[in-house]
């Protein structure tokens, strides 16, 4: 294909959708970029770029074309093209590397959480946000995983709770065995889509239990959440299952608020 010459950031002079080719894909399949309007350039490259991602044109580790070709397929300046792969790389959509062109990133879902793990850490409301997430998110897991449930899950989250309750006093041992158990109900769902939401957010709720996790009391009460989800899950009631987490992700609600004020008085 003979892209013609650089675009400036005006449309092509068609004004419709000029059909680029690409050649980067290491299975050899050719995804089509396509000129753009004029209207919040930057960032239409940049969800150009992802759409490509998301239909499966580009996966995990292909390689963009080189500057001068995107730009050209993209309809706009080298400058403008920049600015969207500064706006992907900063998502952790694409990796460039100096000297060897943009790749997109393996796309896990915990490295495209990170920007929202920074959010966490600069907006206090973040962290109710969050949890308002893990209602939603964990309770219907709870609730799922109660008639899923293998003996063996099963068996190895009583190991887990009994664990975590022998390390009570020590905040940084029972915060990992709190995410462990987290993670086991989730995985006795089986269902791979919830699993990698509830890992897109993992990251990201071990700041909000680092905080709760200081409190002696707060780590009991959520020992004692522990052990009331575990043992609803073993009767293999759905309903109860998703009372008790709602149950315990409450007090780890109420103990974020309290931690909140002594916060601001220091």
């Amino acid at each position: 294909m003979n892209p013609g010459p650089p675009a400036s950031d005006s449309p092509a002079a068609s004004r419709g959708l000029q059909p680029g080719r690409i050649a980067r894909r290491r299975d050899g399949v050719t995804p089509s970029f396509s000129t753009l309007e004029k209207q919040s350039i930057g960032l239409q490259a940049a969800d150009a770029i992802k759409a490509l991602i998301v239909s499966g044109e580009l996966k995990p580790g292909d390689t963009l074309p080189p500057e001068r070709e995107l730009a050209a397929m993209l309809g706009i300046s080298r400058p403008t093209l920049r600015e969207a792969i500064r706006v992907l790389s900063a998502l952790n959509v694409v990796e460039p590397r100096h000297g060897g062109g943009t790749y997109v990133t393996s796309l896990d879902p915990r490295q495209l959480a990170q920007p929202i793990n920074f959010l966490l850490q600069v907006d206090r409301m973040a962290f109710r946000h969050l949890l308002e997430v893990r209602q939603v998110l964990e309770v219907g897991a709870a609730r799922l995983a109660a008639p899923r449930i293998t003996d063996e899950q099963l068996a190895a989250l009583r190991n887990l709770t009994d664990q975590a309750g022998r390390v009570i006093g020590r905040p940084a041992q029972f915060l990992q065995f709190d995410f462990e158990i987290h993670t086991a109900i989730i995985e006795a769902t089986g269902n791979p889509i919830y699993i990698s939401l509830y890992q897109s957010i993992a990251d990201l709720s071990l700041e909000s239990r680092k905080r709760t996790a200081r409190s002696p009391a707060t780590r009991r009460d959520a020992h004692t959440g522990h052990l009331a989800i575990v043992a609803a899950l073993g009767t293999r009631d759905g309903d109860a299952a998703a009372a008790a987490m709602h149950d315990h992700l409450d007090v780890i609600q109420h103990a974020l608020e309290r931690d909140e004020p002594e916060r601001n008085q220091r």
